[in-house]
């Protein structure tokens, strides 16, 4: 991401899970996330090896 999508994304932000029951009838429920910007995926850490 680049430092923009990064500044973009930092505050905490609420998504909106949404699944259909087997009977048709929606399931939502809200969702919480933060950027952690500690972790890293074995492709970030070979890129910056």
């Amino acid at each position: 991401m680049s430092d923009e999508e990064l500044v973009a994304f930092e505050p905490a932000r609420t998504a909106t899970l949404a699944t259909v029951r087997p009977d048709g009838r929606p399931h939502t429920a809200p969702v919480w996330f933060t950027l952690d910007r500690t972790a890293a995926t074995p492709s970030h850490r070979s890129a910056t090896s």
